[in-house]
């Protein structure tokens, strides 16, 4: 059953599931779908297993997950979000 009160902890992959889909459904941003992979420590994140475990951190957590790869040189190259 879908559950209206999506929140960090963790989920249970279901056979049809891809990290794409679960990011667009606990983010309503699909694209963050290699912050999870990072964060759940998959190798590949197009093989994702039916009854894996994936944690689901808060937003914030995963938008910042990636701060132990701050390159200096790709901010001048990368558009300003927001």
């Amino acid at each position: 059953k879908p559950n209206s009160n999506l929140q960090a902890g963790e989920y249970k992959v279901i056979a049809g599931d891809t990290l794409w889909s679960i990011c667009q459904r606990y983010y309503q941003n699909p694209y963050l779908y290699l912050k999870l992979a990072k964060f759940n420590q998959i190798k590949n994140p197009n093989l994702i297993e039916v009854n894996q475990i994936l944690k689901i951190p808060l937003l914030s957590i995963l938008k910042g997950s990636n701060k132990t790869n701050f390159n200096p040189g790709s901010a001048a190259r990368s558009p300003a979000e927001g």
